[in-house]
Order: structure tokens, then C-alpha cells, then sequence
């Protein structure tokens, strides 16, 4: 079955027209899956934390995406509430959501130990993104 390609305006539709750092397709355990980075838009919502600077690191950086075909996610994982509590991936995923056919899980890097990860470069978060799928995909 072949891959639709799906254009950047599509994505920013899926992540509610968030600007998108980085994306693209990617091969995961043999199928064809797309990861996406987006800024970490926590630094907008929190002005006193970023006012703090010992704690404005916790908001710079990026948050990872996948966007897998239904049905190419392992079983058990349609349940997202599973994936959210069985798969390893910095600080967890701490999103989820089904959309005409395709499921995506992310993380974020808002984390008191975000200052000790490269949160700011993206082949890091894609490397965290394709292990996460490792754990997803059929």
C-alpha cells in the first residue's frame, strides 16, 4: 500500500496551525511514518516562569512528533492511554490524538531536567521520535 505524501499545510492543520521546525518522512520498523518539530510553545503560556532565569530553559526547545497510519500501529496501542503509559521516550508522551486515519504521539521538553538534553537540536529530537516509533509500530 503506498504512502500519502503529506504537505506541511496539512501537518500545521493537525497541530492547529502551530509552525513547524522540522518534518518529513522517515522509515520506522519497515513502514513509512512522518515526524514533526514544533517549538515548544509553553514560553508563550507561562510569563513568570520565563521571568525567572533559572527556570526560562524549561521553555526554550523543541517537542517531537509521529504521525503513524492506524494500520500501522501495533495492537495494543490503539489504546493511546497504553502507549502513553508503556512507551519510553524523554519525559513520556504527553500527547496523543486520532485523526482521519493516522494517530500521533508526541513529547515535550518542558522538564526540570531539561537544561542536561540537547532539547534545541533537531536531530536529537528526531532520533527520540524514531525510538519512540520503534516502540509503536507493527
Amino acid at each position: 500500500m503506498g504512502f500519502i505524501f503529506m504537505k506541511k499545510e496539512q501537518l500545521r492543520k493537525l497541530f492547529n496551525k502551530q509552525e513547524i521546525s522540522d518534518y518529513g518522512e522517515i522509515e520506522v520498523n519497515g513502514k513509512t511514518v512522518w515526524h514533526a518539530a514544533l517549538e515548544n510553545t509553553a514560553k508563550d503560556q507561562a510569563p513568570l516562569f520565563r521571568s525567572i532565569s533559572n527556570l526560562s530553559s524549561l521553555f526554550e526547545g523543541y517537542n517531537g512528533y509521529i504521525i503513524i497510519s492506524e494500520k500501522d500501529l501495533k495492537d495494543k496501542y490503539y489504546n493511546v492511554e497504553n502507549a502513553e503509559r508503556d512507551v519510553i521516550v524523554y519525559g513520556g508522551i504527553t500527547y496523543s490524538a486520532k485523526v482521519d486515519g493516522w494517530v500521533i504521539f508526541g513529547f515535550d521538553t518542558s522538564h526540570c531536567d531539561s537544561h542536561e538534553f540537547p532539547i534545541n537540536d533537531l536531530s536529537w529530537i528526531k532520533e527520540e521520535v524514531i525510538d519512540m516509533g520503534k516502540q509503536l509500530i507493527k
